[in-house]
């Protein structure tokens, strides 16, 4: 592996982590603001954060999918496909997909097993799939600690003109009362 495939890499954790992460913390922070109860039931035990950051993977899926070519002639679903035909892998339907999913359009926190798509799937998945988790967890662990009254301004809240490729939010303006600092006390992880 030359030096260039070496910084390509890094360039795509860094650049594709930020966006997609950041897309999931927001989604998913608008959710909880619309639901009180599901935040109520996260704040009392932020153990449960590692399967609600499943079931807002699979509710959001922050990369709706993505674009393949195919590299051996197959037949999918009745159709032939040939060599080099494009092919685009829908993480999103495969996420809503009731054959796979008990009532695949609710949101449900504990749902468990949870096998969504929204890291890919096979040699194509997303390298910082553990990354993205665990940053989840610890930001949303803190928003909900030192923010847990925030409200959102929904009349305010923009999100990207298209999907395209990310599902994400441009702004998503909230208010919150504020708290005595936590500074280093906070819980570290």
């Amino acid at each position: 592996m030359g030096i260039d495939e070496v910084v390509g890499n890094l360039q795509l954790i860094v650049a594709g982590g930020s966006d997609t992460t950041t897309t999931l913390m927001a989604q998913s922070l608008l959710l909880l603001h619309r639901d009180h109860d599901a935040r109520a039931w996260l704040q009392e035990d932020y153990s449960r954060l590692k399967l609600a950051c499943e079931e807002f993977l699979r509710y959001v899926t922050p990369v709706q999918g993505l674009a393949r070519s195919v590299k051996t002639p197959s037949v999918i679903g009745g159709k032939e496909l040939q060599l080099y035909d494009r092919l685009w892998m829908a993480w999103a339907s495969a996420n809503r997909d009731p054959q796979a999913f008990d009532d695949p359009g609710e949101l449900r926190l504990d749902r468990w097993p949870n096998r969504h798509m929204s890291f890919g799937v096979g040699p194509h998945r997303c390298i910082g799939s553990n990354i993205a988790r665990a940053t989840f967890a610890v930001v949303i662990e803190q928003v909900l600690t030192r923010l847990g009254d925030y409200v959102v301004d929904e009349s305010r809240t923009e999100r990207y003109p298209s999907i395209g490729i990310i599902n994400g939010l441009i702004r998503l303006p909230v208010t919150f009362t504020p708290g005595p600092r936590l500074g280093s006390a906070a819980r570290p992880y």
